[in-house]
Parts: C-alpha cells; structure tokens; sequence
C-alpha cells in the first residue's frame, strides 16, 4: 500500500511559484517521517495529471529537471514516471480523448535508469533516513544501513560555493555520472549536477 504525496504537493508547488521556501517543503517532507507509520510508502511524483507538467514550471532548465528528478528518487519511497516525462514532455494529456506522448523531446531517461538502479539498493529501504534542514535551495538527505551512508546531494535553486557535508576528507565518486567529488575540511563544491554518495 502507498499514498499519493499530496500533503507535500502545495509547499512543493509553492516554492516553484516563489510562494513559500525551499526549506518550507523540506520540513513538511521531514514532519511525515512523524506522522506516517515507519514503514510508510509515498508515492513520489514530480507531474501526473492532477497538476500538469514539471518541465515548464522550472521553465525547462535541464540542470533543474535533473536534480528534482534525482531527488524525488532519493526520497523514502516508490517513483511515478508520468508518460512522457521521460522525455520532458509539456503538453498535459487529455484524459478522454486521444492525445499521443510526444517523444521527440530531450531524452533523461538515461537519468532515470541509473537512478532506478541505485535506489534498489537495500538502504533505500532498510536504512535509518535522514533529512537535513538548510538555508540554501539545497537538499541533503541519507540513508544508512549496516557500515555504509548513501548521501543524496539536490541543487534545485543551482546554488553556489560549498556546503558543510559532515564526512571524511576525501575523494567521492558520483554515483549518477561517476564523477570524482573532493571532500576537504568537511567542505564539499556545490555543482549544478545531482549527486549520490556512498559512504563507508
């Protein structure tokens, strides 16, 4: 059994409306970790039909989309892919009448592959999750299982400088992209592109 995440859905929304912050929605999405049972399952979704399409409402940045999509696979649940998200398609479908996908448009399913498949790891479902509330248009969250952290790192406003990630120095490899992160003093670059780390 799962649920829609529709009590999250307005301060989702809102912040993409600059109705309320980044850090408005992280709570709500921290406060279901204490109203939900703990082995509650949400229904993670960026668009169905009910609110239309993502990719127009961050005005089609691919640096945006990316991140959102890395984040709604990262949080505690199960992932909706609406037909035709994948290829970021804008026109919401009409529910009774024929009104074809249109799959000419850029291709992330790539992305959602590889996203699908590091979140099938026992962590993800096992694991002790976490979220961190900051300041910056930026979420943190993880999950750990046995000796191992995974760290998801979401640049959804395409903040700048570096962050307090809170793990050992040193050299990290992206999950997402394989690309090696340096760790120093604690301190981690924020880049555009979105981030899973294993942690042992």
């Amino acid at each position: 059994d799962m649920s829609y995440d529709y009590d999250v859905h307005p301060y989702f929304e809102g912040y993409l409306k600059g109705e309320n912050t980044f850090k408005r929605l992280v709570e709500e999405l921290k406060r279901q970790e204490s109203v939900y049972p703990e082995n509650y399952i949400k229904l993670r979704n960026l668009e169905n039909h009910d609110f239309g399409r993502f990719t127009p409402m961050v005005k089609s940045n691919i640096d945006k989309v990316n991140n959102w999509t890395s984040l709604v696979f990262f949080l505690k649940g199960c992932t909706m892919i609406y037909a035709g998200q994948e290829r970021l398609d804008t026109n919401r479908p009409d529910l009774f009448e024929v009104d074809p996908v249109n799959w000419s448009g850029q291709d992330i399913s790539p992305l959602i592959s590889t996203l699908s498949s590091i979140v099938k790891d026992d962590a993800f479902s096992r694991g002790v999750y976490n979220i961190r509330i900051t300041d910056l248009d930026l979420f943190v969250g993880e999950y750990k299982y046995n000796q191992e952290r995974y760290i998801g790192i979401f640049n959804v406003g395409l903040e700048t400088g570096e962050f307090d990630i809170s793990i050992p120095d040193g050299d990290y490899k992206n999950l997402i992209d394989d690309i090696n992160l340096k760790v120093k003093n604690g301190y981690m670059k924020i880049t555009n592109k979105p981030i899973i780390i294993k942690v042992k």
